[in-house]
């Protein structure tokens, strides 16, 4: 398969088109019922987790940090994370969408904690070249049940894109309460699914990382490199190709779990005895 060339429109533009993204992979393997509110019933939500609105305000300060660092050559400081992290959380916090909180949290020691990870991360060593920020990506995935591509086009944006000793580098952020278990970062489709793009969209073969900023006591910043290969990539497309298959044939079923003490279809899910 030929290289995609670099998108020129945004990932809003991108997602206007016939596309499947990993969020609804994701989705859908959680809870296809869930799924199906979201995505085709386009159910309004009840509300938006608290660390959902937590990441979001993370990645807008990191966002603004690379693009500075990219953009003069000269590193951001302290100061410029905090003003566009505490921007973003303003935001967060007054969306029409009304934001949870656990028992347990709050908007005030949220916000600490994202300041204390954010004053830790102005400390770390600047990254090497920088390549791309907030990447959009649009690549076509073959059928693996018969010839030519899949109708909808892989789409996502990859955080990060540097440039470290010639090597390309995939770097994903990612806000958490616990380390990653060894096997979500043996398996997680995130990692396999930006390898593919690159390689599609001719930026090479990258190495792969995580790096969590964990919203602890004790706030901490954890880099874990990832590996993937060609045999992930192709049960990844299997498991896109499969997930899509069963939406067409109208497969949507509730799926019991812990994700649904946070859920924001609970109250219409048939499992909690809710209209469908």
């Amino acid at each position: 398969m030929e290289p995609t060339p670099l998108p020129e429109k945004t990932l809003t533009e991108l997602r206007r088109e016939a596309h499947v993204s990993l969020s609804a992979v994701n989705t859908y393997l959680r809870c296809p019922e869930k799924y199906l509110y979201s995505y085709i019933a386009k159910t309004p939500r009840s509300h938006r987790t608290a660390s959902l609105a937590f990441g979001a305000s993370m990645h807008a300060a990191l966002a603004a940090y690379y693009e500075h660092l990219r953009d003069t050559g000269g590193q951001a400081g302290t100061d410029m994370l905090l003003s566009a992290f505490s921007d973003r959380w303003e935001v967060e916090l007054h969306d029409e969408i009304p934001v949870r909180f656990d028992e347990d949290e709050s908007a005030g020691a949220m916000k600490d904690g994202g300041v204390a990870l954010l004053s830790l991360f102005g400390r770390v060593p600047p990254p090497g070249r920088i390549l791309h920020v907030e990447l959009p990506f649009a690549v076509e995935v073959p059928d693996p049940c018969g010839d030519g591509c899949l109708d909808e086009k892989l789409v996502g944006a990859i955080d990060l894109v540097t440039q470290e000793n010639g090597t390309p580098l995939v770097t994903e952020h990612k806000t958490t309460t616990r380390r990653f278990t060894e096997h979500r970062l043996a398996y997680d489709l995130q990692p396999t699914m930006y390898r593919y793009a690159c390689r599609s969209l001719g930026l090479g073969q990258p190495d792969l990382r995580y790096q969590l900023f964990l919203r602890q006591r004790k706030p901490a910043i954890e880099v874990c490199p990832v590996s993937r290969t060609e045999r992930d990539e192709s049960e990844m497309i299997v498991t896109v190709a499969m997930v899509l298959r069963s939406i067409r044939a109208g497969i949507f079923f509730p799926r019991r779990d812990w994700h649904c003490d946070d859920c924001e279809y609970a109250l219409r899910c048939k499992g909690n005895g809710g209209a469908a």
